[in-house]
């Protein structure tokens, strides 16, 4: 059985993209406490500031002409975030088998940026509740 805290698998939480078939298609593993830092992370109101840094990230990739698709978050109180549902057909929900981690689903290179700017925020906000 892997220790995910051993050192030697630090390298799988740090976000990157993979280049394939479909696209540029990114990557964010969870911390394998996330579950004890949720409640953290809701006290100290991390869930209105992705909200808002959602906001921020629609309104920079319209104004810049890039993406326009509406962008909704899914939140479960004893999980956090969920789900980053973009449009109608694509998502980037969370996976809670082996290194829990969001998974993407009908995602493009296009669409896949903004899923991969919330969730490593998300990630980064779930970590301050460690200090």
């Amino acid at each position: 059985m892997i220790d995910k805290l051993d050192p030697k698998y630090l390298y799988m939480y740090y976000p990157y993209f993979e280049i394939g078939k479909d696209g540029i298609m990114p990557h964010v593993t969870l911390p394998p406490d996330y579950l004890s830092l949720v409640p953290g992370f809701y006290r100290g109101k991390g869930r209105e500031g992705i909200e808002s840094y959602k906001d921020g990230i629609v309104e920079e990739f319209r104004r810049a002409n890039v993406l326009e698709v509406r962008i909704d978050l899914n939140w479960d109180t004893n999980k956090g975030l969920r789900n980053i549902s973009l449009g109608t057909h694509g998502g980037y929900d969370l996976d809670e088998q082996g290194w829990h981690s969001f998974c993407p689903h009908n995602l493009s290179t296009r669409n896949g940026l903004p899923a991969f700017c919330i969730a490593t925020r998300y990630v980064s906000e779930l970590l301050k509740g460690r200090v």
